[in-house]
């Protein structure tokens, strides 16, 4: 009875070491509001739109009319929820699940369409279908036209975590405050495989001024095969100033990329008569594997 006994307390253990951080996860998920993503297909169906740069459209509304939810539908659906903290799943697809985005909206032009941006805080994407710690699901950009990026965070509190990104033109995962939110703070990048894009991450403020990014983690992600930076954080792009920029990047594997693995441009550039000017950085940057990549790093704060 002893032997039985003790058996299963090394059973409890060894359950608890390989699911304890699923669970804990999944408890994370659990008290949001769940948007669950049921088709690879990119669609925005009535009463969806997506001409809106955050799309209008709420939880209320899904499924649309073809009885499933896209992911860009569950975007805009999470954009315009009220009071409550949402989280997007996926079915569970075959490891490996393609989405590419081919939606194309009600404009004049036959180009598919980026996602909407993440303009609404406190949500978490999760790619990891099966709790084993890797991502399940790619988001492909490669119909989308120069400069497009991949998933743009424009709120704070946004979690994107075992994600594979490939083939947009702009940036992979773009950290992008806006005018009409200017600060984005506790923004976690984590677990996700960035390739093939024009850049991994980007964190820049665009055309803004006294934009506040903080709490930004870089954390243990795959940035390999991009054609500019792996990643790239500006203190201002454009006619930006007097914005504050703090991240953590550590952890992640950043190799082969076609310009700097990291690059750090500070307080003070000039692009094409833009001038950014007078921003603050504060960027810590530990325990990364830069290699590789046609450009050492470049780091500069001022």
């Amino acid at each position: 009875m002893r032997k039985v006994w003790s058996l299963s307390i090394v059973v409890f253990f060894l359950l608890c070491q390989t699911y304890g951080t699923g669970r804990a996860e999944d408890s994370q998920v659990s008290q949001r509001k769940k948007i669950l993503v049921t088709t690879v297909e990119d669609t925005a169906d009535p009463p969806f739109d997506a001409d809106d740069p955050c799309g209008v459209g709420t939880i209320e509304d899904l499924p649309g009319a073809d009885e499933l939810v896209s992911l860009r539908e569950a975007i805009i659906a999470a954009n315009n929820i009220v009071g409550a903290q949402a989280a997007i799943v996926f079915s569970p697809f075959p490891p490996g699940s393609v989405l590419i985005m081919s939606f194309d909206d009600s404009d004049f032009d036959t180009q598919s369409d980026a996602l909407p941006m993440l303009c609404r805080g406190d949500l978490i994407i999760n790619g990891d279908m099966n709790r084993d710690g890797l991502s399940d699901i790619t988001l492909d950009g490669s119909l989308l036209s120069e400069g497009q990026n991949g998933l743009v965070v424009a709120a704070s509190g946004i979690v994107l975590k075992r994600l594979t990104l490939r083939n947009f033109p702009g940036a992979g995962i773009a950290v992008s405050p806006q005018a009409a939110v200017i600060t984005v703070t506790n923004t976690t990048l984590t677990g996700n495989v960035l390739i093939g894009n024009g850049a991994g991450v980007s964190l820049s403020p665009v055309n803004v001024q006294g934009a506040t990014v903080s709490g930004l983690k870089i954390l243990n992600n795959t940035i390999s095969g991009n054609m500019d930076e792996g990643i790239i954080v500006l203190g201002g792009e454009g006619n930006a100033s007097g914005n504050v920029v703090e991240a953590t990047i550590k952890g992640n594997t950043v190799s082969g990329n076609g310009r700097f693995g990291v690059a750090v441009f500070g307080g003070r550039t000039s692009v094409e008569g833009e001038v950014a000017t007078d921003n603050a950085l504060d960027i810590d940057i530990v325990d990364n594997m830069i290699e590789g990549n046609a450009l050492r790093n470049y780091l500069k704060t001022q």
